[in-house]
Formats: structure tokens, sequence, C-alpha cells
């Protein structure tokens, strides 16, 4: 929900139905990163008259917003408004709303980088609005909020905003201005940390309810569910071990990744049935082999180890009666075929899987998994906070996000391209205030490397120490989230979206992203030049 100032209004407070309509929607469904003025009144010393805002929304990123609100349907044709019976508006809205951004653009006078063009503006109402022909030059359809876009009001003002391609961010600092020059006597929560924490929880049994009913499918021998990032399928694997452990089972929980390994052993540590191991280890020390010394060796021992263990396991069988693979998609095809050899005859294999966080260099497919396989999807994004889900949803296809919480989930981006740029933006950022645990996350190794190395950041191993940061790359992240992140997006392109995707999907409450101007105008952060 938007932070409205003053508190939220009852409708007694409102000139008509109309305004209070549009100012439920905004208050219901922008986050909290929004601010919501209803009826502001400007009365400004040096210019004559005065002028009054039906709504007004602000936020550190996308700026001021006027929302100018009618109370009856009308037609727009080549820029000019009329009501259905064919006469033209009384009071023409594009002169109401010119009138107001002038007085606004005043009183924000200094504030703003390009000033009255930096007031953006719409008109709604929740009757019907019809567009005849051309809107003409000064008025485009976004900036026109009907029944239908006040429904989904959160995208319409995105659209609205993100349309800009030349506005530039207020930023945190002139965003408090702003707010302190308009509503000086108003008073926002102050709380984060306890926001924070009430809201999490409501997320967190949002999407236990909505894993839950999925929970039951594990009377299934072989299981699949597929859903893309923050829906919850960690969480209904971990669910699936638990449950085979209460029955005495015997519990393989597998991945790829040594980092979400150890987590996730850390999380099932009471459970003694339970074995925990990421793939290739498990083969190896099953196999009884060790990696090479010889680094130029490396890459071919680990490619080679399932031939080997395949092997192996003919002759020295190790089995479970269940197994669950989490992140399955990192599992090439013989993988996945040699997971059936740890199945005791009778038992079950379960797994969750995101195609589209498939980073490594092999073929994956949903259609790996056969008809023997009961299948369903997750699709509710509930670990996202609000801006960072919509930027998944709106950017790169993500998971839609039933968040509607008064949760703050801030998004900055800075440029950086090259590595003395990258550690001097990771510095800077690392310096900024925040009570959230922080971890860097790079795409190359040689980014983390130096990143370490000259910031004092740590492995994921090594989190435990008092004060530390973790940095790593996003291949040994991924599985994993964290409150907040810092982003570095060395080498990637525009192209690189599944990359992208995983990196930001890592971030819960607040998101960092460094990078070059090609990747931030992909992710909607900076317009294009």
């Amino acid at each position: 929900m938007a932070l409205p100032i003053p508190d939220k209004m009852n409708r007694d407070r409102f000139k008509n139905n109309a305004e209070y309509a549009v100012y439920s929607a905004l208050h219901d469904q922008l986050g909290d990163d929004w601010v919501l003025i209803p009826s502001m009144e400007l009365r400004l010393d040096d210019l004559p008259g005065e002028r009054e805002l039906d709504l007004l929304v602000v936020h550190p990123h996308y700026g001021l917003v006027i929302i100018e609100v009618k109370s009856f349907p009308f037609y727009v044709e080549g820029g000019q408004f009329f009501y259905f019976d064919g006469k033209a508006l009384d009071n023409d809205p594009l002169d109401q709303v010119r009138a107001q951004r002038r007085y606004l653009a005043k009183a924000l006078e200094g504030l703003l980088t390009h000033g009255y063009n930096d007031i953006r503006f719409a008109i709604a109402s929740p009757e019907t609005i019809v567009v005849t022909g051309a809107l003409g030059p000064q008025l485009h359809q976004r900036q026109l909020f009907g029944a239908a876009d006040l429904a989904d009001v959160h995208n319409a003002v995105l659209n609205l905003c993100e349309a800009d391609a030349y506005a530039e961010p207020l930023g945190e600092e002139r965003f408090q201005q702003v707010l302190a020059v308009l509503c000086p006597d108003a008073h926002l929560i102050n709380s984060r940390a306890a926001l924070r924490q009430l809201v999490r929880s409501r997320m967190e049994q949002r999407l236990i309810a909505e894993t839950k009913v999925l929970e039951t499918l594990d009377r299934n021998k072989r299981v699949l569910v597929s859903g893309s990032a923050g829906t919850g399928k960690t969480r209904l694997a971990v669910a699936w071990a638990k449950s085979a452990a209460r029955r005495g089972e015997r519990v393989l929980f597998t991945m790829y990744n040594d980092p979400l390994a150890k987590a996730l052993g850390e999380e099932l540590s009471a459970f003694s049935q339970i074995t925990v191991s990421p793939f290739l280890r498990l083969l190896e020390q099953h196999c009884g082999t060790s990696a090479p010394a010889d680094g130029t060796k490396l890459q071919h021992y680990w490619d080679n180890l399932p031939s080997v263990a395949r092997g192996v396991l003919c002759d020295r069988p190790l089995t479970f009666d269940t197994v669950i693979v989490d992140e399955a998609q990192d599992f090439p095809k013989e993988w996945l075929d040699l997971l059936e050899q740890l199945v005791v005859p009778g038992g079950r294999l379960f797994a969750v899987a995101d195609p589209r966080q498939n980073l490594r260099d092999h073929e994956f497919s949903l259609a790996f998994f056969d008809d023997r396989w009961a299948k369903a999807e997750l699709l509710s994004n509930g670990r996202n906070g609000p801006a960072i889900a919509q930027l998944l949803r709106r950017r790169l296809q993500g998971a839609a996000s039933p968040n509607k919480e008064p949760f703050s989930s801030a998004i900055t981006w800075s440029e950086a391209t090259t590595e003395d740029d990258v550690v001097a933006a990771v510095r800077a950022a690392l310096g900024s205030e925040s009570d959230l645990t922080t971890w860097v996350l790079t795409i190359s190794g040689s980014y983390r490397d130096r990143l370490s190395s000259e910031l004092g950041l740590v492995r994921f191993e090594e989190r435990g120490n008092e004060g530390a940061v973790v940095c790593e790359t996003v291949r040994r992240l991924k599985g994993l989230d964290v409150d907040r992140l810092i982003f570095v997006a060395d080498h990637l392109t525009a192209l690189d979206l599944a990359e992208l995707y995983t990196s930001v999907s890592r971030a819960n409450e607040e998101l960092v992203v460094i990078s070059s101007r090609e990747v931030g105008e992909v992710l909607g952060l900076v317009g294009p030049r």
C-alpha cells in the first residue's frame, strides 16, 4: 500500500465518489515506496490564485505524478475533451494540469532537474473514457486512466513513468526534500525494521499457504514442480524432505551448488535421516575419488565423474527411499537418469526446477520428465518485495506477485564498466547505511576475487564471521536469496536475460545494480540515450 499523507482518509473527506475511488486504487495497489497526497492545495505568496491537485503521488525513483480526477464519463478527440452529449468540458483538463504543473514546479524550484517537465500527469475517471481518432500532440493514451487501468493502476502508473526516457530519478535525498516542502508536518513510518518484520511474516504465511496444497503430491512416486524465481520451490522441496523423514524414510536432498547445500544442510540438521549433499560431491565420496591438484584437469574430472559413478553404483549401490532434487535445471539428462539408480525399488523421486535459471552449458527441458511424473506449477512470486517483483515481471518475464503489502523494496542503479569503477561503486554501496544483510553478487570469478581482495569480502562458507559481507558469483548463489543485494553485472549484455533474471531474483528487499548503461536500460532503471 502507498503511504498516504495524511493517514488513510475516509470517503467523507473527498469531494466525490470518483476521487475517492481513484485514491483508494492508488492507496491499495502502489507499494509503500510511493507517497500518496490527496487534495493538496498549493498557495504561493508570489503567484496569484490557488490551484488544487486532486491527487499527487511521489516516488524516489519515478518522481512526481499529478492525477487529475473526473467524476463523469467523457470522450477525447483531437486533444479536446467532450461530454457524451457532444458539449466541450467546462474546464479543459489539460489546461488544469498545465496550471498545476507550473505551480508545483514553482513550489519545488531548485529540487527538480528540469522543473515543469519533470512532473508527469494523468487524467483519471472510474467512469468510461473513450478516445475517438487521434489524441493530439499534448496527450497520450497512457495518460488516461479509465476503469480498466484503475483495476491495475500500479502497472498504469509504471507505464506512464517508464515511457519518459529523459526523466532523472529524484533519489532518496531529493525525495525527502520534496516531501519536506509539500508536507512539512507529515510523519512517515519511522520503524522500517518493524514494518519489514510484519510484512515478511505475512508474505511467509502466504507462501506457505500456496505451497501447502502441493505437499500432498508426495503420494506419487515421481513428481516435478516447476516455477519461476520466488514461487516457493525450495520451500516445497524442504517440506517433502521433512515429511519423508517423519515417515522413517532415508532421504537424499541433492542439488548442484555447494552454498545451497550448506544452507539447506543447516536448515535440516535436526533430521538425521536426511542426507543433504551436492550431487557431484555425493558421487565423489561414494566413488572414493578426489579432484586433481592440477587445475587444468579439474573440469574433465567433474565432467567424467557421473560416468565413473554409474559403473561404481552397479557394483556398490547407494540408495535412498526418497530422492529430492532442488534446482533440477542444473542437471543434464545424464544426471537425471543416474538419479534413478539412487532410488530403492518403489521409492520416490521428486524434482523442482525453473528452466530459465539454467546457467550451465547443457540442455535442459521439462520434456525430460515423461508421463510417469506427476507435474504441477507454482505461479506466484511470494518472496521478492514489490519493486523487485515488478522489475522481474515487467522486464524479465518473472512470476506475477500478489504482494500488495506496505513493504519497502528499493532499487538503485550505478553505471560502471571498468573494474576500477566497479570497485568504487561497490565500496560506495557498502558504505550506505542499511540494517539489512547484504551480499555482493558478480557474474565472473575475476570480479568476485578482486572485490573480495580490495574490500575485505568473504566467500559464502565464511559468512558467519562477524560483520562479513559475502561476495560470490551468481552460479554459486543460485537458489539462495538475501535481503539486500549489490549486483555487479560485469560482462553482461542486453541479451544475457537468463543471467539478469537469476541474479536480480536473489534480492528480497533492496537491490543495487552496478552495470553498463545498456544493462540499466534493459532493466528499466535508466532511459535510453
